[in-house]
């Protein structure tokens, strides 16, 4: 049975996968899955159907070039999104905001 709040992980192999530009199969239907999904960077499959699992990865077995071909699209996802310096910038806006309304 799925756990809500895994929704809300950030798994490490994830943004791993991201760095490397390697397609992506997620199996939470939170954050990660809105990315990979919206992004169409790899698959979200249902945890509680493993069948769903084993015919993704039966349909990907002779699409190896497709494949490869979402490394620059996987790594721009990566880039705009979880790059340090623009995650840095973001971060310390929010604190300039909150210590903004805290005087």
């Amino acid at each position: 049975m799925p756990k809500p709040i895994l929704a809300t992980n950030s798994p490490n192999k994830f943004f791993d996968a991201l760095a490397l530009g390697k397609p992506i199969i997620v199996n939470s239907a939170g954050w990660t899955k809105d990315i990979v999904v919206d992004n169409e960077i790899g698959f979200y499959v249902d945890a509680t159907k493993p069948e769903e699992l084993a015919n993704v990865l039966a349909s990907l077995t002779n699409k190896k070039e497709e494949l490869s071909g979402l490394k620059s699209k996987i790594r721009a996802v990566a880039e705009e999104n979880f790059q340090a310096d623009i995650l840095a910038e973001k971060a310390m806006k929010i604190l300039i905001q909150v210590n903004e309304r805290s005087h």
